[in-house]
């Protein structure tokens, strides 16, 4: 039998190479241009590896949720000396991908159903319904990294097979 978790699990499957398709070919300045008012890549790929971190603790795994005060909710555009180098952002994304799926592979239905305290705008707080909600806001800063790429001239990331 399917498990519950099916979905969200293609869809960070999804997302995890979409990161690090967004996250390629990119020059040292790169990361830190983008549109006026909008994010650059550093702050984009800095806030989901946050946000993945965090992914993993709701799925009942330990980690530790790297760079609150600069990648976490409501955080400000720093300069760029502020920020962690390109290459630690994606080997702490590959670390809490890795404990991710390892973690998801054994949540059973029944931990799937539990509740979880989080700051999500969900009525039903299950860990499935978290897990899911995560995997959305995962897509929706991929999409603004295809954005800010598109904006740099830089290829788009849906080209062939994910």
């Amino acid at each position: 039998m399917e498990s519950s978790l099916h979905p969200a699990n293609q869809l960070l499957h999804v997302n995890h190479n979409l990161f690090l398709k967004a996250a390629s070919d990119l020059t040292p300045e790169q990361w830190f241009e983008a549109p006026e008012g909008t994010n650059p890549l550093i702050w984009l790929a800095g806030h989901l590896v946050h946000a993945r971190h965090g992914l993993v603790q709701t799925a009942g795994a330990s980690t530790d949720r790297p760079w609150q005060e600069i990648f976490g909710r409501y955080s400000k555009i720093l300069p760029p000396e502020s920020y962690p180098p390109p290459a630690e952002i994606l080997e702490s994304w590959n670390r809490a991908t890795d404990l991710l799926k390892s973690r998801l592979k054994q949540l059973t239905e029944e931990e799937l159903q539990l509740e979880v305290p989080t700051h999500v705008p969900l009525k039903v707080k299950t860990r499935l319904a978290v897990i899911t909600f995560l995997a959305w806001h995962e897509s929706y800063h991929i999409g603004q990294m295809a954005y800010v790429r598109k904006y740099l001239g830089l290829g788009g990331l849906i080209v062939g097979p994910l």
